[in-house]
């Protein structure tokens, strides 16, 4: 038999194959194979982000923002992080995420989900993310008939 690691044939220990998703045969979802501890940071990092490949970007992307929204979604800490996000003026951080990755289905849902619940427990935030109106609006035209559409009309009525 071969030697080599299950996680290297995209099995787990079981011997079934643990990858959610394919983008050109690169597994997405995996956080064991990363190999950079600080890639999370590189993201939102300019100037270290050149060395990470865009599919790595976008699925740190996608993990970051599926985290935020899981907690935010599943526990009360919905204003506490929305209070974070006002006070330290981060909301053009997560806006530059969502807008980054247009054609990801997955980026711009939990972005969106996001953006609209974090409005929703601080409505202050609403001045502060119109800006990203003119995206979803296109999102939501690219993205037809897809959960992001949905998400994206939810979105823009907690905007206005």
């Amino acid at each position: 038999g071969s030697k080599l690691p299950q996680e290297a044939n995209g099995a787990g220990p079981s011997g079934r194959r643990t990858s959610v998703g394919r983008t050109s045969g690169i597994r997405r979802n995996s956080i064991r194979r990363q190999s950079d501890p600080d890639l999370a940071v590189k993201v939102f990092n300019l100037d270290a982000a050149d060395a990470v490949s865009t599919v790595e970007k976008m699925a740190v992307a996608e993990q970051i923002l599926a985290a935020l929204r899981n907690l935010v979604a599943f526990s009360k800490l919905s204003s506490a992080l929305a209070e974070e996000i006002y006070k330290n003026e981060e909301w053009d951080n997560l806006r530059m995420v969502v807008e980054l990755y247009p054609k990801s289905i997955m980026v711009q849902y939990q972005g969106f989900e996001l953006v609209g619940k974090l409005v929703t427990a601080k409505r202050e935030l609403r001045a502060a993310f119109r800006q990203i109106a003119d995206h979803v609006l296109l999102t939501n035209l690219n993205h037809k008939n897809t959960p992001v559409a949905d998400v994206a009309e939810l979105l823009l009525e907690a905007l206005n």
